[in-house]
């Protein structure tokens, strides 16, 4: 049986209604174009805003301290290695460093492909395991380590170090958790947000409370309404 869905085009014109406004070109932000923006902003830092309300929920005893910070099945994500890719983690043949896709946001898991077996994710090598990785002749990885952001093949994406340095092309699973994806806005009418339909309506009421702020829509109706979601939605994640 089919579910409902509600598209980029559908969210706009909720937003317009919610806020008594004919077109986007007679409300303050004066384009959809813009409307679009704040949507897809709103939903891409929807892990943040998730968190934010865990750890109020966390204060009051509804979610255990240790379990945060949170994170959701429906951008749980499976990509495997390659040479040239930003859906998976690329990689060079015999070379330490690869980056992670340009959508990750924290790993679950690494499996090497070649040998069958997980590769541990470690921290503080230099300090460590100088001798039994950073020196050790290259070989199948046996640790690999998250660094920090960089560019790569004009993607600014985080990047990660392979111990022992590959002595080939190294060809390993990524399970990760992923940062929401955005909708394109030269298609809204078969865009839809990336998010457990259950919750969709997070793109309807998050942007109207970011929007109230400054033009003085039913704030506090809205703000509701995005709690009672964002609150239910918590309930249903899973700690690291």
């Amino acid at each position: 049986m089919a579910i409902q869905r509600l598209s980029l085009k559908d969210i706009e014109d909720a937003i317009l209604q919610a806020t008594g406004y004919s077109s986007s070109t007679t409300a303050p932000w004066k384009s959809s174009a813009t409307l679009y923006t704040r949507i897809n902003e709103y939903m891409q830092r929807l892990a943040m805003r998730l968190n934010q309300i865990a750890v109020e929920l966390s204060q009051a005893g509804q979610i255990n301290p240790a379990d945060l910070p949170l994170h959701f099945d429906c951008w749980k994500t499976t990509a495997d290695s390659g040479t040239a890719t930003t859906e998976g983690p690329q990689v060079a043949a015999t070379t330490a460093t690869f980056y992670l896709p340009a959508d990750y946001d924290h790993y679950i898991s690494f499996y090497d492909l070649t040998v069958k077996r997980p590769i541990p994710v470690i921290e503080r090598v230099d300090k460590y395991f100088i001798e039994s990785l950073v020196t050790a002749a290259p070989g199948p990885a046996r640790a690999i380590e998250i660094g920090g952001f960089s560019g790569a093949s004009g993607t600014w994406r985080r990047n990660g170090t392979i111990y022992p340095t590959p002595d080939g092309t190294p060809s390993f699973r990524l399970t990760y958790w992923r940062i929401p994806a955005t909708m394109l806005t030269s298609a809204a009418n078969t865009e839809y947000p990336d998010i457990d339909p259950k919750y969709e309506s997070l793109a309807i009421y998050g942007p109207i409370v970011d929007l109230a702020r400054s033009t003085g829509f039913e704030f506090d109706r809205f703000a509701a309404l995005e709690k009672e979601l964002l609150v239910e939605m918590c309930m249903t994640a899973r700690s690291v």
